[in-house]
């Protein structure tokens, strides 16, 4: 772990560091301190995060707040073992290794879950965090309680609220973003109507300012505004009965395109002494000057991108579906969350029924090769909607026998477009080496455009019934097995070849021209054509857990598990057709721990050892085709084993010094994928069938050998009325694949993030004033990537973020 020298020189980290020695001699009279207890509910059930075996990891809402902490992509970062990234595609959320790739069509391994709600899509986890209680992450495969679609592991994000006798209170919140200019205003309002009702109101608006992507071409990237509101009700009318409503609304636009090109240097096959791209358009450029504007292109990643704004795709809405699709680089959303949640006491039991709807709309422009030009521009287009209803009926807690059964039935609709255009004369010039213009004058003596797209309108039914039981032998052991079945039915009608694909001309004044019909790349998948179907998916999901209390505050603990994620249909436009409809996804996890609290409850060490087998594990990537084409690959890997050791604590130092951490070693690997994609370097042998490559003994993308993360929280009492607060967070992982086909030169280097936190605060907690900071080392990394035409494209994470923030309560 190497640590940038500025860091040091940052005036955040070196208030934070002058402070420990002066906290550091008080930890003797710390004797009678204790660690604040985590209460989670990651078994249906109010309890300490100690008490559950399984690796949880929870980060509260003030903690997240306090840290200017907004999305899971942030979150991540403080997180071994968990990582979360934004591309072109979709949301992507990786746990120990094992991810679901950037297919639409996916629901994700990591399954979501917002106010006890399940939210398959990918999209549905881009809404910021907002007025949040706290976020709980359950690492590995997730059978019975949070067995949705969960092979890999579950978050569930849970909403503050007001209840019945809570006081009136009124919190607004500013920030102001020192280094792009960004601006955040919160206003939170609540307390009680009476003596049955709470109720709770939050309202957000942010402007993240300047764009930290440069681009000259088509304007900066990065760029990002939104608004939220979040109003509960929790009505109690008696001791039996409780209510709690909660609505959630977020609109939000991000402008530009977070893309850079890198490694622009590699060679093709075939591509002889012309070399990489760069050769390649320098090659053209000498046959005629000018033909291909690289306007400053580096293949550097500087946080400099220089993708064009071309909205000539914007052309097939006509033709198309009679949408108006989004025509600038960038992207639009809105989300609608609600749930009414309703808790009765029958006797010992309690009754739980949730009803929970989402649904939203996603519309971004993209260019789909990054570069300078639009060879390959689109639109990604997504309407989602869903209604759940879960049941449950538990005992009490505390009997011989505990026990929870329950029900669920989800009902959702999706449609999901990508329609593309390319540019012919130019893809076909510098796949041939030849200027575009001598491309159009030799073919049509019109430039030439191929339209394409794929949708997808899928109706999708979910049932599934669980138990779960858990029989105490003693006061020191017990054993909780359960069970779950679920069955998914999806509909679909698909169409790769959308009305109005095919071959256009151009006109002179820029529209489209005549039709020439077929096509000429079939990069768009034009010859699946229009399918329909069903695809089933049922699954049968035990657990099996064990605890030994062996003393009174030391816990071992074996569990075991299988899961399941249903399978689908390939949304992507170059899809083949052999690998239009993917399986089930399959895990089995075995996980044996230790939980502990130690120094009379000053101190907690947990530690963890997993061992998850997958079987056809969801897989899609990019692979360079015997031509150099780009071709799509969805369907499912042979199999994947995910194995390593977990470790967090924290320990209470003194009433001033917390300090904590969390530290993961991981072995994530293809066991067999012997019909696997090829990347561009050919770095891996050849495969069972023609075309493809063997991955077996291969890492899996984003499975970072090592990662961890240490903090220190800081509260000192600096006068009666005033208190010094502060937090110095240090994150570490080792290097990692950021894309599918395991492309040597698109690995992710080790790095380490440095965050941190020092303000005051009103001893009463009427007000607060900090200055934050986020990746103060100002590392460079990438949250993902693609191998291309020659070239690399990348998604960059954001630089440096330094924020000034105040808080007033009354």
């Amino acid at each position: 772990m190497n640590i940038k020298t500025s860091l040091i020189k940052s005036p955040l980290v070196r208030a934070i560091l002058l402070s420990i020695p002066i906290l550091i001699p008080s930890v003797a009279t710390a004797q009678s301190l204790a660690l604040e207890e985590v209460i989670v509910t990651a078994t249906k059930r109010a309890e300490s995060a100690q008490d559950i075996s399984m690796s949880v990891q929870s980060v509260s809402g003030q903690k997240l707040e306090s840290l200017g902490i907004d999305n899971f992509e942030n979150m991540s970062v403080n997180i071994p073992n968990f990582s979360v990234s934004d591309s072109l595609i979709v949301n992507q959320i990786t746990m120990r290794g094992v991810g679901s790739g950037e297919d639409r069509g996916f629901e994700q391994s990591v399954s979501t879950f917002k106010d006890g709600v399940y939210l398959p899509r990918s999209r549905q986890t881009r809404s910021p965090f907002f007025d949040v209680d706290r976020v709980e992450v359950l690492r590995g495969p997730q059978a019975v309680l949070f067995g949705l679609n969960s092979t890999a592991g579950a978050i569930s994000v849970h909403g503050a609220t007001n209840k019945p006798g809570d006081d009136f209170e009124i919190s607004l919140t500013g920030e102001y973003e020192a280094e792009f200019g960004g601006v955040r205003a919160r206003a939170i309002a609540g307390g009680s109507a009476g003596e049955t009702l709470g109720w709770r109101l939050a309202l957000e608006s942010k402007d993240s300012g300047d764009g930290w992507l440069k681009n000259s071409v088509s304007g900066d990237a990065g760029i990002i505004e939104h608004d939220m509101a979040r109003l509960s009700f929790v009505w109690e009318p008696s001791e039996n009965l409780s209510a709690t409503f909660r609505w959630e609304h977020n609109k939000s636009e991000s402008t530009g395109q977070l893309t850079e090109i890198v490694n622009g240097n590699i060679n093709l096959p075939g591509d002889g002494a012309l070399g990489g791209f760069a050769q390649r358009v320098a090659g053209i450029n000498g046959i005629i000057p000018g033909s291909i504007d690289l306007r400053g292109e580096n293949s550097q990643f500087d946080y400099v991108s220089f993708v064009e704004n071309n909205p000539r795709f914007q052309s097939l809405d006509d033709g198309l579906e009679g949408n108006t699709y989004r025509n600038t680089l960038g992207a639009d959303q809105e989300i609608d969350n609600a749930s009414l949640a309703l808790d009765w006491a029958i006797g010992e039991n309690t009754l739980t029924a949730l009803l929970g709807y989402s649904d939203y709309f996603y519309d971004a422009a993209v260019n789909i090769a990054g570069t300078p030009y639009s060879i390959y521009s689109g639109s990604n287009y997504e309407e989602y909607e869903q209604t759940s209803l879960e049941v449950r009926l538990a005992s009490a807690a505390g009997n011989k026998f505990e026990w929870i059964v329950g029900a669920y039935y989800q009902d959702s609709t999706l449609f999901t477009d990508q329609p593309n255009v390319f540019d012919v004369s130019e893809v076909l010039g510098l796949a041939i080496g030849l200027p575009p213009a001598i491309v159009t004058a030799a073919v049509t003596g019109a430039p030439l455009y191929e339209l394409g797209g794929a949708n997808l309108a899928q109706d999708s039914d979910l049932k599934s019934v669980f138990l779960s039981g858990t029989y105490n032998f003693s006061d020191t052991f017990r054993v909780t097995a359960g069970v779950r079945y679920s069955d998914e039915e999806k509909v679909y009608r698909r169409d790769a070849a959308t009305a109005g694909s095919g071959l256009y001309l151009k006109n002179p004044d820029g529209s489209l021209g005549f039709a020439l019909g077929g096509a000429i790349l079939n990069a768009n998948g034009a010859a699946v054509g229009k399918t329909a179907g069903t695809v089933d998916s049922d699954n049968t999901m035990p657990e099996l857990m064990a605890e030994w209390d062996i003393q009174d505050d030391v816990m071992l603990y074996a569990r075991y598990a299988e899961s399941a994620k249903a399978g689908g249909v390939a949304t992507a436009g170059s899809a083949d057709t052999s690998g239009l409809i993917y399986g089930d996804e399959q895990a089995e996890s075995i996980e044996i721990g230790m939980k502990g609290r130690f120094l009379d409850g000053r101190a907690e060490l947990n530690v963890a050892l997993f061992s998850t087998d997958f079987t056809d594990l969801q897989v899609k990537s990019s692979a360079i085709g015997p031509s150099g084409e780009v071709v799509t690959v969805i369907g499912n890997a042979g199999e994947a084993s995910s194995t390593g050791v977990e470790l967090d604590g924290r320990i209470l130092i003194s009433e001033s010094l917390t300090l904590g951490g969390t530290l993961a070693f991981l072995n994530a690997e293809y066991d067999s994928y012997s019909a696997g994609p090829c990347n561009r370097s050919r770095s891996t042998g050849a495969g069972s069938l023609p075309g493809t490559c063997d991955l077996g003994g291969q890492a899996l993308p984003f499975a970072a050998d090592t990662s961890a993360s240490v903090y220190a929280d800081i509260f000192k009492p600096i006068s009666d009325n005033l208190n010094l607060v502060a937090n110095l967070t240090v994150s570490y992982s080792d290097e990692y694949f950021v894309e599918g086909t395991l492309e040597p030169t698109l690995i992710q280097d080790s790095w380490t993030k440095v965050s941190g936190r020092i303000g005051v605060e009103a001893a009463d907690n009427s007000w607060s004033l900090a200055l934050l900071g986020q990746n103060l080392t100002d590392e460079e990394t990438w949250l993902g990537g693609q191998p291309l035409f020659g070239y690399d494209m990348v998604y960059p994470a954001a630089p440096r973020t330094i924020t000034l923030q105040g808080t007033y309560r009354f």
